[in-house]
């Protein structure tokens, strides 16, 4: 295996091992194996685009921020034909990991080729939409605020705060600051209306849950 590609391979080994579902023995070697067979089968030049693009991915995942295609063809200084080849061949091997790249608008997750900006994700595997366990409280105050952003049939008034606060997820809790940061995360967006602050599913929604988990089907079978 050449240097390039063995950077590589440390590269992403180091940075997405955690993001696994799994992190048995087995499954690592599972998963080195399959990225092997993988660099083996690519041009060095080919694999270095690759890496430069995950790199890139995950520059931005780490800021909370989607990256636009237009940007990584700029960084890279790929064709429109190109970038797209190489962003095919990325997923390929993200995919490996349990990851993947999606493409991604105010209200959906759409095909990377139909996209301005994308944004890296756990492999979601259709059939597992179901309700999983949430232990940690961070997690349970963001699906609280979800959930209840989705019974205003996506449009939460303020005053509609006043019964959250209730919860007993926000004791003490300043809510207001708490829903701007999950605005900052892209959970949710904000708009005005005759001075009056409504709240709404943000892209990173559509991203990482609209099609993976079921928010109602958390809250009915599970204790919260």
């Amino acid at each position: 295996i050449s240097d390039t590609s063995l950077s590589i391979l440390i590269l992403i080994s180091d940075i997405s091992l955690s993001i696994l579902i799994s992190d048995t023995s087995l499954s690592i070697l599972i998963l080195i194996f399959d990225i092997l067979i993988f660099l083996f089968s690519c041009p060095v030049m080919e694999m270095e685009f690759v890496g430069k693009i995950i790199k890139l991915l995950i520059e931005n995942h780490r800021k909370n921020r989607a990256i636009e295609t237009l940007e990584i063809r700029k960084e890279l200084s790929l064709g429109i034909t190109e970038a797209s080849r190489l962003l095919h061949m990325t997923q390929e091997f993200l995919q490996h990991l349990g990851l993947e790249v999606v493409g991604i608008s105010p209200t959906r997750v759409v095909p990377i080729d139909e996209t301005k900006k994308l944004f890296l994700r756990k492999l979601v595997i259709p059939t597992s939409k179901k309700a999983r366990n949430i232990p940690t409280l961070q997690e349970k105050q963001l699906f609280t605020i979800l959930s209840a952003v989705q019974l205003e049939n996506n449009r939460l008034h303020e005053e509609k705060l006043r019964e959250i606060e209730k919860c007993k997820y926000f004791l003490k809790v300043d809510l207001t600051s708490f829903l701007t940061s999950l605005k900052t995360l892209g959970y949710l967006i904000s708009n005005k209306d005759q001075e009056v602050t409504f709240w709404s599913l943000g892209w990173r929604f559509y991203v990482e849950y609209a099609d993976s988990f079921d928010i109602f089907e958390y809250f009915s079978t599970e204790k919260v």
